[in-house]
């Protein structure tokens, strides 16, 4: 299964073409690790007064990247551009990320992980960071 790297094979693993199998975890500690930096984010924000961040959902980028983006700049100040329409078209350098190679500039969610997690996969999720999942605004698509 191919996921967050470059379409063609030789480029994926970082660029290299190499696998990065070994670098997996398994899902409970995946689970772990992702309610454990959003949790890290919550008690950072909960230092901040409301006005020093704000806060992007990835669905909401990859479904409206514009207004998304928009939004996100004057958060930080800068003068809202229109950067979406072919991102491609400059260079960008970011090393070890196989997608640098790609040529699409289809901004496209990437929901795999409904089908390809089991159910079991799912329940093990759930136990370890669906509270976190529902308080993001998340429900597990379990069984």
């Amino acid at each position: 299964v191919r996921f967050a790297d470059a379409q063609d094979p030789e480029y994926r693993g970082g660029g290299a073409g190499k696998s990065r199998e070994s670098e997996r975890l398994s899902i409970e500690e995946a689970a772990r690790e992702w309610r454990r930096s959003n949790e890290e984010a919550e008690t950072i924000i909960g230092k901040l007064d409301r006005s020093q961040w704000t806060e992007v959902h990835y669905e909401k980028l990859c479904s409206h990247p514009d207004e998304t983006l928009r939004k996100l700049f004057t958060f930080i100040g800068v003068v809202p551009v229109k950067v979406t329409s072919n991102f491609r078209s400059v260079e960008h350098h970011i090393v070890g990320n196989g997608m640098r190679f790609d040529s699409s500039n289809e901004i496209k969610l990437d929901d795999r992980w409904k089908y390809v997690l089991k159910d079991s996969d799912l329940k093990v999720f759930e136990s370890v960071a669906g509270k976190m999942n529902r308080q993001l605004g998340y429900q597990c698509a379990e069984g």
